[in-house]
């Protein structure tokens, strides 16, 4: 073989003849290949044809049924109106005459035509619009209608008239008027036909011919009116496609809709039922190119650069023997020559990575750049085809390059300090959508163990999951794919272990051998239409054994299987991570305007204590109806919106702010606030409009990075940040100490949440107490209601609670029947509430044991109770308007304060914790109440306490 080769390169004859080949044959490749685009877009083209005239058909007898039911319905309540039946009674009686032609204006403003005409059995005095016109003559077989309305019908009967004269076709929807079962009259009204199908053809676009014909073939209706005075048989006027078209209409099914190829036409033949009728559109069949001159560009010039790729690869390959030492040529076995062509195909893909990927990259911006409001819906299809290929390509060409690089020996790690938990949560929102657009349900967990920063390759582990879990998603067609991030020992190592399991089409045992082999797909006639290289697993494997790491699988045919990864895990340093190198803490002016949307109380005080390190005092609402009426009070300069809210949630209210026209709802800044990346699909926040997410417990690097990207410039004066207002906290200690004997309670881990703020961590803990009753009692009134939306929303209220607590077991209890609520596990929930609900229980019960429930020392003053009157009147105004800022400050000078009765001071103590919870309405009726009481006892100074 190398003496051949030799001589090929060698001899400038067969060189030249070989690239005239190489020419002819990609040229014959594209000529094959544009021939079968335009047969394809063809077919296509004749298909929505079809389409089209399935539709137009449809459209005529919809917009038919309705013009004859409306006149119809008319014509028979006038025919039963008292007025009308006294008058044909005795046309001559003149008072009924008159009362009977106005009762007819009123009901010819309710016709289309607004020409109604009646007749009268005693006089047979045709009227048309009160004009006596002429004596109907019973025996002309012109006016066969006439008996044929009054004895030959109970309800009413058409008839079609055609006028040469005025250039119209007229259908005349006749009904008789009975009195005691004898005809006394007939009533009727006319569609005019002709301009029916003349507005059929004004608001449509094509050149079909749309015909009305009867039973017996006469055209009663046509573009070309000519044909309906005439009585012209359709198969007169189309000759033998008529009566192919007749033909085929006696077969109809009613209801039917039947389209057929005739020749070079296209026919569509239903039944019109009101008439009996057939309804026939006819459309020549376009033969010309069904796509315009862009798509086929794009089209014809991607396959050009397919083909010089592959010209510029020959010619590579052809000077390739420049660097063949022709001295040492005989003394090449086929072994090393063979060792020597495969490096050499490794370093040529590894070297042309930058030139493969460009032109790509240019194929997917261009098509991205490209116009589409000057494309129909078949175009766009076709675009975006082109699309979604582009991206595949690009997918595969990175798979081939990757495995060059690591068979020629060139992958190299990139070691760093990354965030494990981050990670995760970016591959599985991404993965979410992944598996939800094959309807595939998406389920992940992270074990709370693990570190948050590792030490590793983190573009690598993200390589690796998105290849296993991509994978899972490819061969499962129904079901779940799981992802499962934990610790795992063995040998005295500490491994990541990285599981996916999936429902899908499972793997034969006699396969196993071959599964990680490169360019392999098992079971072809199963997986047939399943695209890929064939490389993924064999990456993954060998990116596993280039980190120290193994993969290991397990699988059942038919059933589905399982992959883990294990990785050596090597903790990192969190200051070494580069997105958390932190920024100084910002501080914020004190008329910056922001709004924090949350259900959950707790949740909403940690948001307002971050905020207030940053000199923040945030207005609060607690659902998604609230924020929208406060955004629109209110000019916000930041939006903190929370997820999953009863009633209207995040996503929706978020949808309608930024549907009410104005730059200021446009461009308002939201940030999404989630204790779930993967429940609640980061993707769905931005494409709702939100702006940026920060996850749940709020980490306050994220929160401050927040405020200096989204704040006006204006709020975020220059070079000032803000110093540590470290508060008198002494108080707490003693009860920090208490709480850090309470086996489940990670108080540092706790503290870290709310920003090191003592006061704020004990508040949260006070309001856990002070509403687990309600919320345990709204678990168990949702789970006896089979109101799994509510369960899960509260459950996840409830999680984000106990993890801003630090509170991991019950964090993990929480996250467990909020998982199970939202995957229809019914039997899980119904096992596991009651024990949740009585380990919350006996948790407040450790906590009340810690005094954290005892009051602190307030410093007191005495006020005029009319001054306490006054403020109280302040704080239910405040109430009423929901103004966060005086409510909360009113509540401040209120908690000071000391009624000097026990009934007083237990109903102020009421308002001052019904205000905190952000229970306004409550607050405002107790204020009235405390007034009142008040009022009643006329205090003179409050006393001190």
């Amino acid at each position: 073989m190398n003496r051949l080769f030799m001589s090929f390169t060698d001899n400038p004859s067969i060189k030249r003849t070989f690239r005239i080949f190489s020419i002819i044959f990609y040229l014959t490749i594209l000529i094959v290949v544009s021939v079968i685009f335009l047969l394809s877009t063809s077919k296509i083209s004749n298909t929505t044809l079809e389409s089209k005239l399935s539709l137009e058909i449809e459209t005529i007898k919809l917009r038919f049924a309705n013009e004859i039911n409306s006149e119809l319905t008319l014509v028979l309540k006038m025919a039963d109106t008292p007025l009308i039946k006294r008058y044909l009674l005795n046309p001559e009686d003149r008072f009924s005459q008159t009362l009977a032609f106005e009762e007819f204006s009123e009901y010819r403003k309710n016709f289309k035509s607004k020409s109604v005409f009646w007749v009268s059995d005693i006089d047979k005095q045709f009227y048309l619009n009160g004009v006596n016109i002429y004596t109907v003559n019973p025996d002309d077989p012109d006016e066969y209608w006439y008996y044929r309305t009054l004895y030959r019908t109970e309800k009413y009967n058409f008839v079609v008239q055609y006028n040469p004269a005025m250039s119209v076709t007229n259908l005349w929807v006749n009904a008789p008027v009975f009195e005691n079962r004898e005809p006394i009259g007939l009533l009727g009204t006319g569609i005019e036909l002709s301009d029916f199908i003349n507005t059929l053809y004004r608001n449509r676009s094509g050149t079909a011919d749309t015909y009305l014909v009867d039973e017996t073939g006469e055209i009663t209706v046509a573009r070309n009116q000519a044909l309906a005075f005439e009585k012209t048989d359709i198969r007169k006027h189309l000759g033998s496609l008529g009566d192919e078209i007749m033909d085929a209409a006696g077969r109809l099914v009613p209801s039917e809709i039947r389209i057929m190829d005739m020749g070079d036409a296209k026919v569509a033949i239903s039944l019109l039922p009101q008439l009996n009728w057939y309804i026939i559109e006819v459309a020549p069949i376009s033969t010309g190119m069904p796509l315009d001159g862009t798509m086929t560009g794009l089209f014809v010039a991607a396959v050009l650069l397919i083909a010089l790729i592959f010209i510029v690869c020959n010619v590579f390959i052809g000077i390739m023997k420049d660097a063949v030492d022709e001295r040492n040529r005989e003394l090449v076995v086929l072994n090393e020559t063979a060792q020597a062509a495969s490096k050499a195909k490794s370093e040529f893909l590894a070297s042309m990575s930058h030139e493969i990927r460009t032109p790509m990259n240019a194929v997917m911006g261009m098509t991205d750049l490209m116009r589409t409001d000057n494309l129909d819906e078949t175009q766009r299809d076709y675009l975006s085809n082109i699309k979604k290929m582009s991206r595949t390509l690009l997918n595969i060409i990175n798979d081939i390059l990757d495995f060059s690089k690591i068979e020629s020996g060139k992958m190299e790690l990139v070691q760093g300090h990354y965030d494990l938990h981050a990670l995760y949560d970016n591959i599985c929102s991404l993965m979410q959508f992944i598996a939800a657009e094959k309807d595939l349900r998406f389920v992940s967990s992270i074990d709370e163990t693990l570190p948050r920063t590792v030490y590793g390759d983190e573009g690598r582990v993200r390589q690796i999951v998105i290849n296993l879990v991509t994978n899972a998603v490819k061969y499962t067609h129904k079901g779940c794919v799981t992802l499962h991030f934990r610790r795992a020992s063995e040998a005295g190592r500490e491994y990541l272990a990285m599981e996916v399991r999936d429902t899908g089409v499972g793997i034969k045992q006699e396969d196993f051998p071959r599964l990680f082999a490169a360019f392999e797909q098992l079971d072809g006639r199963k997986n047939r239409g399943i695209t890929g290289t064939g490389l993924g697993l064999s990456i993954t494997k060998r990116l596993a054994d280039l980190m120290d790491g193994e993969i290991r699988f397990e699988s059942e045919y038919g059933a589905g299987s399982a992959f883990t990864v294990l990785l050596p895990l090597t903790e990192g340093d969190l200051r070494e991570v580069e997105s958390a190198k932190r920024q100084d803490r910002c501080h914020v002016s004190p008329d910056a305007a922001v709004l924090v949307v949350d259900d959950n109380a707790a949740n909403l005080t940690v948001a307002l204590g971050f905020l207030a390190r940053h000199g923040i005092r945030a207005d609060t609402a607690s659902s998604g109806e609230e924020a929208i009426a406060m955004v629109d009070a209110r000019h916000y300069d930041l939006v903190f919106m929370d997820h999953m809210m009863p009633g209207m949630d995040g996503i929706e209210a978020v949808q309608r702010i930024r549907a009410t026209p104005g730059e200021y709802y446009e461009k308002l800044p939201i940030v999404a606030l989630s204790a779930n990346v993967v429940l609640s699909a980061r993707e769905a926040f931005f494409k709702a409009g939100m702006n940026d997410f920060i996850s749940k417990p709020i980490a306050a690097d994220e929160l401050n990075a927040a405020l200096i990207k989204w704040l006006p410039p204006e709020k975020l004066p220059a070079g000032d940040t803000a110093e540590r207002t470290e508060e008198d906290d002494g108080a707490f200690d003693g009860k920090l100490r208490m709480l850090e004997t309470i086996g489940d309670l990670d108080v540092a881990l706790g503290l870290s949440r709310t920003a090191g703020n003592k006061a704020v961590y004990i508040d949260i803990l006070r309001r856990f107490c002070t509403g687990l009753d309600r919320d345990i009692a709204d678990i168990r009134a949702f789970m006896g209601n089979a109101a799994w939306k509510d369960y899960s929303v509260r459950l996840h209220s409830i999680k984000s609670v106990f993890a801003n607590f630090g509170n991991r077991r019950m964090t993990e209890q929480a996250f467990s029947l909020e998982s199970a609520s939202l995957s229809g596990d019914v039997e899980t929930c119904l096992k596991g509430t009651e024990s949740f609900c009585g380990d919350m229980a006996n948790f407040r019960a450790k906590l009340l044991e810690s005094g954290i429930m005892d009051s602190l020392p307030l410093s007191k003053k005495s006020i005029d109770a009319d001054a306490l009157i006054l403020k109280l009147k302040l704080l239910e105004h405040a109430c009423f308007e929901f103004n966060t800022d005086e409510v909360g400050a009113a509540g401040d000078e209120l908690r000071r304060a000391a009624c000097g009765t026990p009934d007083a001071d237990a109903l102020l103590a009421e308002i001052c914790d019904l205000a905190d919870s952000l229970d306004y309405d409550g607050a405002a009726g107790k204020c009235r109440e405390l007034a009142a009481l008040l009022e009643r006892v006329k205090i003179g100074n409050v006393p001190a306490a």
